[in-house]
């Protein structure tokens, strides 16, 4: 009798972490890399003070940017901080041809 109860509790622990495991795999893919403009420099950091726990990929300075890892439910909160610019996703981007150019085609010869 009591074998068979070790055998009910294993079962019963097995299915539990069976529906568990799923959530917890699809909660790590709700995560979405995305840029991040903001107004001045100093508001990079306030973005990263914002979402602790959020890997930082990069930061453009140039244009007042970061390139950050973000749960795709704080999308929304984030695009309704004050400082913030814009958000969109960072997706690759491939050129559809070979551009061809050089000194010669665009003019810029010391002669």
């Amino acid at each position: 009798m009591e074998k068979a109860r070790i055998v009910i509790h294993a079962v019963l622990v097995a299915l539990i972490l069976a529906a568990i495991l799923p959530l917890a795999e699809s909660r790590a893919e709700s995560r979405v890399r995305v840029v991040i403009g903001v107004k001045t420099p100093s508001d990079l950091e306030t973005i990263k003070r914002a979402c602790p726990g959020c890997p930082v990929h990069f930061e453009i300075l140039e244009i007042n940017a970061i390139v950050v890892e973000v749960p795709r439910s704080i999308i929304n909160y984030l695009s309704r901080l004050p400082f913030v610019r814009y958000i969109e996703e960072d997706k690759p981007v491939r050129a559809l041809r070979e551009v061809q150019w050089n000194i010669e085609m665009i003019n810029a010869t010391d002669d």
